[in-house]
This record gives structure tokens, sequence and C-alpha cells, in this order.
């Protein structure tokens, strides 16, 4: 699967040049943002990078998913 490995390659990228602010761009239909992490140190910031993948192209399928909700923890009455 090329898309896993090209995926494996930025996590072990340690290029710091050039650093790019997100630009907000649209979903097109059947597509998903997938947020990669890259590779770096303890004493460095988090960096990443958010790309459009095509859920029908089926050489960008191999990732990892978190799921997450925003808020505040709340119990909810029995």
């Amino acid at each position: 699967m090329e898309a896993l490995r090209g995926f494996r390659d930025r996590l072990t990228s340690t290029s710091h040049a050039n650093p790019r602010v997100y630009e907000y761009r649209p979903l097109k239909q059947f597509e998903i943002r997938i947020l990669l992490l890259l590779k770096g140190t303890a004493d460095e910031p988090v960096r990443a990078e958010i790309e459009h993948w095509d859920i029908r192209d089926e050489d960008q399928r191999a990732y990892a998913a978190l799921s997450y909700t925003w808020g505040t923890q709340s119990i909810s009455p029995r």
C-alpha cells in the first residue's frame, strides 16, 4: 500500500524548514481530513500536516484513527 509507505516516510522526516500555517479548504464529496503527526523530539513543538483523502481511493486507506469529543465530561442521570 503506497499510502502507508508515504505515511511512514513522513513520520521519520525531521525537516523543520518552512513551517506552514493551516489554510482551511472545504471537503469535497467522499473526502476526509487526515492529520499526519510528524516525528520530532521531546523538546520540539508538535508538528503536523493535514491532507484531504478520497475515501474511494484504495491506496489511501491505511491510517490509525483517534476519536474525540469537545466539552466537559458529565455524568448522565440514570
